[in-house]
């Protein structure tokens, strides 16, 4: 199974967002083959590793797809037991805390909360991978507001509707949204309306997807 035929996009940001070419302490195959069949508990180390190495990732997916139909399959990949394994304590504070109100607006006056403009400038990534020319340690900023995003996407984006994802580190879809682009002055534009209000901050996955293409992913943060 290639990364372009995984089942949705936190599949899709798992396999792209932590490339591995030299696969640096990767595991054995028949720790992988473990993996995919669940054998191992879940607070072992491997599972931990898949979620920092996107080559693993597709690897153990790749042999979930092809254990015997008696095997139900999770159509989220992202529960390979990979993620299921962020039992490791934090993942339990990571739920909690996503659940959490901000401190900068209280549950009750989220909805009331005006709605700011926040500018997103991606043209500094290639629309062909997301996960190749990335620009060293930068990552989109998001803010912990109610808020209309106004994007500049990849030089070379087309026109027409995309769908957004922002995507917590453990595979979670935290905000769901979607949006009509336009080309203006050679330029991609796009806008849509976040509520990032209730969202603890931290280091996410934006995931883009235009009606006819791919799911897209880029690093962003939270603040």
């Amino acid at each position: 199974m290639a990364a372009d035929h995984l089942f949705d996009p936190v599949d899709e940001a798992f396999a792209r967002a932590n490339p591995n070419p030299d696969r640096v302490g990767c595991p054995d195959k028949g720790v992988l083959r473990d993996l995919a069949a669940k054998r191992l508990p879940a607070d072992d180390p491997a599972y931990k590793h898949l979620t920092q190495c996107s080559p693993c990732y597709v690897e153990v997916r790749k042999m979930q797809s092809e254990l015997p139909a008696r095997r139900p399959r999770s159509r989220t990949g992202v529960a390979i037991a990979a993620v299921i394994i962020l039992t490791i304590g934090g993942y339990l504070w990571f739920s909690r805390s996503q659940r959490a109100p901000g401190p900068a607006l209280a549950r009750n006056d989220a909805a009331t909360a005006p709605i700011e403009t926040t500018l997103l400038d991606l043209r500094p990534y290639a629309v062909e991978r997301s996960d190749q020319n990335r620009p060293d340690n930068q990552h989109s900023t998001l803010r912990r507001l109610r808020q209309r995003l106004e994007i500049t996407l990849p030089v070379g984006s087309p026109a027409g509707k995309y769908e957004l994802n922002i995507i917590a580190p453990q595979g979670g879809v935290v905000q769901r949204t979607s949006g009509l682009a336009a080309i203006v002055s050679g330029l991609t534009t796009m806008e849509v309306t976040l509520d990032l209000v209730n969202v603890a901050p931290g280091t996410f996955i934006l995931a883009l997807k235009h009606e006819s293409e791919g799911w897209r992913t880029y690093p962003a943060r939270v603040e």
